[in-house]
């Protein structure tokens, strides 16, 4: 078995540690996550986050697909992986969201 010096011992770890990171960061993006986190209410006032709980606002609606932010008269829908908004519920907005203000499309 060939000895090697602790100099390129360090070298080599040093490289295979980098080569890993970067695996680690290409991977994140390629389904790490679903989509963006529209419950991070972080950016929003006290008094935002009292009319988002006043309204009864949750992430995923009781009623399915049949009643739920995507087809709500209130609802804009956001770009490709961005939350949407909500003329009456202030911050993120999931499509799969609902609040008891709920309104059929016109």
């Amino acid at each position: 078995m060939k000895k090697i010096s602790r100099r390129e011992l360090l070298r080599r770890s040093a490289t295979f540690g980098a080569a890993g990171l970067g695996l680690v960061v290409l991977g994140a993006g390629c389904g790490g996550e679903e989509g963006p986190n529209c419950n991070d209410t972080s950016g929003l006032t006290p008094q935002q986050s009292s009319t988002r709980s006043s309204l009864g606002y949750v992430a995923n609606s009781p009623h399915g697909a049949q009643k739920n932010c995507t087809n709500c008269n209130f609802f804009t829908a956001g770009s490709a992986n961005e939350c949407g908004a909500c003329t009456l519920v202030p911050g993120p907005i999931a499509g799969e969201a609902y609040c008891n203000s709920w309104a059929a499309k016109a």
